[in-house]
């Protein structure tokens, strides 16, 4: 009977549900807390711009820039150890001079033995004009380069190449303008006469390669080269022109068969050569010519000098060329010729020949026998 009665005199009250809006709250002991404590002492991430002061404690993590810009200038001294990996740029420029091994190019000195064959192109360029005063005794070349040789019907062919600074044509031309000063133009209308064949020679087959600038010199080559055309010069029995005006053993065996020396004055100069060869004509065996010191006319022929060797045919007019002549001996040849009255001009030549020997030529013609 209690428990009822309990039951009915207590109110029966609804559950809790809520607090007022208006009271505050305690939370509960086992509530997580929204945001992490504020820790004023250390951060667990950087900060994307570093702060003026750096932290007491260093941050675990690199930053993602450096706190200060790299300095421009060196430091003073290097580090005491060198790093293990290399560099992926030079820290100095390379140095100019080259450092071992050496480089694939050759090196600047020469190597210790020298080389079989020669360079390519020659170290320097000939000179595009001769000298102003040429020697008048060349020596002979060492070595001659072979040309295939060969006469055609016309007097003048064409000059070799690269010579007094002058293309082929016009060293020909203006050679053949000094030529036909001396010769009769009409002369060259027979290919095989002397003034022919001595105008082809000069200008083909000289290897002295006269210039057309070399006037003088070039008279005087021409006229004794016409002589020698028209005395037959090939026949003789002495100094006659070797087979080959470019090989070198026949200019040696011509000047070996050449034994005839003029009688020349004191301070004259002669020789002892073969006719055409590369050398003076004052050398030529038989002529002798005044000193290249002469103040009058340095290196003339003064003298030809042909005794029993042989001579044929007929004087040319164009020895009237040779103003210092003085001695013309051609006693005991063939010669079937008149004195040519162009020699009245050479006031200087008093002995032509046995038969008028010591005698002045006078404007008239005299004939030579024997």
């Amino acid at each position: 009977a209690l428990p009822s009665l309990f039951q009915a005199n207590i109110p029966i009250l609804p559950p809790f549900t809520s607090m007022p809006t208006d009271r505050l709250t305690r939370p509960s002991e086992t509530t997580i807390p929204t945001n992490p404590p504020i820790n004023d002492l250390l951060t667990t991430t950087p900060t994307a711009v570093p702060t003026k002061n750096p932290s007491l404690i260093p941050t675990t993590t690199i930053s993602n820039s450096p706190t200060n810009s790299p300095t421009i200038s060196l430091t003073e001294a290097p580090s005491k150890s060198p790093s293990r990996q290399l560099s992926k740029s030079p820290t100095n420029p390379p140095s100019k001079i080259p450092i071992l091994p050496p480089t694939a190019s050759p090196t600047i000195l020469p190597s210790e033995s020298s080389t079989s064959l020669p360079t390519e192109s020659p170290t320097n360029s000939p000179e595009p004009l001769p000298t102003n005063s040429p020697s008048k005794s060349p020596n002979p070349p060492s070595t001659l380069s072979p040309t295939a040789k060969t006469l055609t019907d016309s007097p003048i062919t064409s000059a070799p190449t690269g010579n007094c600074g002058l293309t082929n044509e016009n060293r020909t031309e203006l050679m053949f303008d000094i030529i036909i000063t001396v010769s009769n133009q009409n002369d060259f209308r027979d290919p095989e006469s002397p003034q022919s064949l001595a105008s082809k020679w000069i200008i083909n087959n000289d290897l002295l390669r006269l210039c057309p600038q070399q006037k003088e010199e070039l008279i005087q080559r021409y006229v004794a080269a016409v002589f020698y055309y028209s005395v037959g010069g090939d026949s003789w029995d002495e100094c006659s022109a070797p087979l080959d005006f470019d090989d070198v053993d026949a200019i040696e065996a011509a000047n070996d068969d050449c034994n005839i020396q003029s009688d020349f004055s004191p301070g004259d100069v002669s020789g002892s050569d073969a006719w055409l060869t590369p050398i003076t004509e004052c050398e030529w065996g038989g002529i002798s010519c005044t000193s290249s010191d002469d103040t009058q006319c340095p290196s003339c022929i003064n003298q030809i000098s042909f005794e029993e060797n042989g001579l044929s045919g007929k004087l040319p007019i164009e020895l009237k060329e040779f103003s210092e002549m003085k001695r013309l001996a051609l006693q005991r040849g063939n010669l079937q010729s008149t004195i040519p009255i162009e020699y009245s001009s050479l006031a200087n030549l008093i002995v032509l020949g046995k038969f008028i020997e010591s005698t002045t030529i006078d404007d008239h013609s005299s004939t030579l026998t024997d």
